[in-house]
């Protein structure tokens, strides 16, 4: 399907310790906007993903160890989500929409929880290694020019499980990497090559969680966890 919408892509060779030259995504701060998406709790639960956002809840309280970082987290759905169900744990959240973050800040200020939210490129975060016992990404990593950078990334933060959440599924076939004429990634990545990079990371795959869309479509949560962790 996407092969038709796309056409065929390309993915780059990147060795993995070589930083990237990718810069952050300048359309989703010049049209912050328009795309934080929704920003009521009720939208999230009742709405196409509701389903990928409960079970991600599920999954988070269940390995967050006391702290979880989003990466990507736009107006803080999931810290939303986990305080409204009785999560008692520090939320981090990282977006370089300042718009999505405003609405988040106010939202989550609102239900009283602890939490820090950051502007920031994903790409280069802030934080020290293996600072989070849980990071979280989800509908972020299909949106990269490359899989590589992002995920090296939020494993290096990562003290022991990364959570991966995709809107646009893997492929099985050959990665299609596909940049909007508005200037963002619409891409599908290899599954192969994903799992392999990661585990040159240092991380397994423990489990594959499927959530059924609204209008029917599976998405899969893949949860990696540190080898030894």
């Amino acid at each position: 399907m996407f092969k038709h919408l796309f056409g065929r892509g390309k993915t780059r060779s990147r060795r993995h310790g070589i930083a990237s030259s990718e810069k952050p995504e300048a359309y989703w701060v010049a049209r912050g906007e328009d795309v934080i998406g929704k920003d009521s709790l009720e939208e999230f639960r009742e709405g196409r993903q509701g389903d990928t956002y409960q079970a991600l809840v599920r999954l988070a309280k269940e390995r967050a160890g006391g702290s979880v970082l989003d990466l990507g987290c736009n107006v803080a759905a999931l810290g939303r989500l986990l305080y409204e169900a009785n999560y008692d744990g520090r939320y981090t959240g990282v977006d370089s929409n300042p718009h999505g973050l405003a609405v988040a800040r106010q939202a989550l200020a609102a239900q009283g929880a602890r939490v820090r939210l950051e502007e920031a490129n994903i790409r280069q975060l802030p934080f020290a290694d293996r600072e989070f016992p849980l990071v979280v990404m989800k509908d972020v990593l299909e949106h990269m020019e490359d899989f590589r950078p992002l995920c090296a990334e939020a494993a290096r933060v990562a003290g022991r499980t990364l959570l991966v959440a995709n809107f646009i599924p893997w492929t099985e076939g050959d990665a299609i990497v596909h940049r909007e004429p508005a200037g963002y990634y619409h891409n599908m990545y290899k599954r192969a090559e994903v799992y392999a990079f990661v585990r040159e990371l240092g991380f397994e795959v423990e489990r594959v969680v499927s959530a059924l869309e609204k209008k029917g479509r599976a998405n899969e949560i893949v949860m990696f966890v540190r080898r030894g962790a």
